[in-house]
């Protein structure tokens, strides 16, 4: 049987295709969700803790794994884990200092029951306190003051609660 050119090239590309990459399991997901929370170091920061990082593997896929990928490459797979498990614990986490720094307080329960009184007594949201042209102080924002109430923050500026 004789094939034209273009036939023959595309049976000659599905000749050089490679077997699809292993299924990633949700234990490998868990694992690797556990060493993210762990570490506190996301995607892009992992990377850099990666000295010689397989070819192809980029943070966009390492996002995909943790959401919605179902494969992964073995090797880039054990590469992100690896440097996940090489990290000490919370590593990225938490960049402002907690306790005892000069300049930061150490939200405490009452702090954040003092946030949500006065929330109650103004009737406004931390995303309503900056509208209609209050400028906020040093890089205050609404999400910040949603994180000190929430406990998401441990510490904040002194100079922002006062």
């Amino acid at each position: 049987m004789r094939t034209t050119p273009h036939f023959a090239r595309i049976l000659r590309g599905c000749e050089k295709t490679t077997s699809p990459p292993p299924p990633l399991y949700a234990v490998s997901k868990t694992n690797l969700r556990q060493e993210r929370n762990r570490t506190g170091l996301g995607s892009r920061a992992i990377l850099n803790h990666i000295t010689k990082p397989p070819h192809g593997l980029t943070w966009p896929i390492i996002e995909r794994w943790l959401t919605r990928g179902k494969t992964a490459d073995s090797a880039q797979y054990e590469a992100v884990l690896q440097a996940y498990r090489s990290q000490p614990n919370g590593d990225g986490r938490n960049k402002t200092p907690l306790k005892g720094a000069e300049g930061w307080t150490l939200l405490t329960q009452k702090i954040r029951e003092k946030l949500t009184a006065e929330e109650e007594r103004t009737g406004k949201l931390p995303s309503q306190l900056f509208k209609g042209g209050d400028r906020p102080p040093g890089g205050l924002s609404a999400r910040q003051i949603g994180e000190w109430r929430s406990g998401k923050r441990k510490s904040a500026p002194s100079e922002l609660l006062s």
